[in-house]
């Protein structure tokens, strides 16, 4: 999340403050994402996340979202 958090930041060109709250009763602290299923099925990322971050970002602010 922070380096989502970041990646917005950096991409949107503002200085936002970032609040981080305290953890929710069960919550994992940690967790990785496996994508091995959807990998079985032939699917494959074309873009990094923050390159689609990006990508999306630029379509908004043209006006083309």
């Amino acid at each position: 999340v922070n380096e989502l958090a970041r990646a917005l930041i950096e991409i949107g060109g503002r200085d936002v403050p970032v609040e981080h709250a305290a953890s929710r009763p069960g919550e994992l602290l940690r967790n990785a994402l496996d994508y091995s299923e959807t990998r079985s099925l032939g699917w494959e990322p074309r873009h990094a996340l923050v390159d689609g971050l990006r990508e999306t970002f630029e379509s908004i602010v043209r006006g083309g979202a």
